[in-house]
């Protein structure tokens, strides 16, 4: 009886425990409530990165706008959310990313990046002087993320 039990208790120890989402608990203010709702479902990687990537559409959409109607008061707020955002979802899938197969959604979300860091480099030439310094310092930054995020995609 005792080994009986015994070999129950080590068996029970020796099954992993279901691993929780490693979507970030932190403040997610850079997200819509919908996003915060659909993101904390998701129970992997992928799924996170598919609502990241939504996200990024969403301001790569509004910024633009906010060029065009020469609101640089809102756009230096809407870039760091959005460069918050990229912060966010490369620390999720740098732990969330096995070695081996990789996830859709990566390359889907760095073709994204690079186009998004396109346009904004095209909105600095032809935007204002007040929205140089915050579109420049966000291509830059944006930049080494996309590249982090090629790496992992070619990591082996």
């Amino acid at each position: 009886m005792t080994a009986a039990l015994l070999f129950m208790l080590m068996s029970a120890l020796a099954i992993p425990a279901p691993q929780a989402p490693v979507a970030p608990d932190r403040n997610l203010d850079f997200l819509t409530e919908k996003e915060r709702a659909d993101l904390r479902r998701q129970s992997n990687v992928d799924g996170r990165i598919r609502v990241y990537l939504s996200a990024s559409e969403r301001y790569q959409s509004t910024v633009p706008k906010l060029v065009t109607g020469q609101e640089f008061d809102t756009l230096s707020g809407t870039m760091a959310k959005w460069e918050a955002l990229l912060v966010s979802s490369l620390a999720d899938i740098e732990s969330g990313v096995a070695p081996g197969k990789k996830p859709k959604n990566l390359r889907r979300f760095e073709i994204h990046l690079r186009k998004a860091i396109g346009e904004v480099q095209s909105l600095r030439k032809s935007g204002s002087v007040e929205a140089f310094d915050a579109l420049e310092g966000w291509c830059s930054r944006a930049e080494t993320i996309r590249g982090t995020i090629v790496k992992i995609m070619f990591a082996k």
